[in-house]
């Protein structure tokens, strides 16, 4: 059972920071492909892709504890399933987000998913499923890595704030940011107040 808790703790803490990367390293292609680009539910649901993977490759590698691909392939998905439960369930009944809801939803999303794999890596094994897992791993993978560049125009894929999709939501976040920034350099410079729209902003 140790190994999940040290599975938990490296999802979590992997995919927190892949959250921030690609802004962090100064847009780093490798962080735009598993790293969250924008605020789409989407892009959260993506975290947990390469840092789930990473670690069926860490466990197989130094641990040698039974690892199956069904079992990493139906914890991923789980743990995309619940996220989308929570946040779109408490959305529907109180009409407004709560950051603390939509960031503990992550979290319980990481735990459910390793729970579920620990089930089933302990009481399911056979061949046909093992293929199912390593083909769904494969796919899951693929096109997680590539879907910040094309991504699935569906509700749970639009940044909600700038009505985009994938990167180019990012780059209008970044677009405005540097607008700002600079209106904002101008005015002190210039020793006047912000505009009140700009204030808002």
């Amino acid at each position: 059972m140790l190994i999940y808790v040290y599975q938990f703790l490296h999802i979590s803490i992997l995919s927190t920071f892949l959250h921030f990367a690609y802004d962090l390293t100064n847009h780093i292609f490798i962080f735009s492909i598993i790293g969250a680009i924008n605020e789409s539910v989407y892009e959260h649901l993506r975290l947990g892709i390469f840092p789930w993977f990473s670690w069926f490759l860490i466990r197989w590698y130094f641990f040698s504890f039974e690892n199956t691909f069904f079992g990493n392939l139906i914890a991923v998905l789980s743990f995309m399933v619940i996220i989308l439960f929570i946040f779109y369930g408490y959305l529907f009944i109180f009409k407004k987000h709560f950051l603390p809801v939509s960031i503990s939803s992550f979290y319980i999303g990481i735990l459910f998913g390793t729970f579920v794999e620990y089930l089933i890596n302990s009481f399911f094994y056979n061949k046909v499923l093992e293929i199912i897992g390593l083909i769904g791993c494969i796919l899951v993978f693929c096109y997680g890595m590539i879907s910040s560049y094309y991504p699935y125009k569906y509700f749970f894929t639009i940044d909600e704030k700038y009505k985009l999709y994938g990167m180019e939501a990012h780059s209008k976040r970044c677009h405005i940011a540097k607008k700002k920034k600079y209106i904002m350099f101008i005015f002190n410079l210039l020793g006047f107040p912000l505009p009140k729209n700009e204030e808002k902003k």
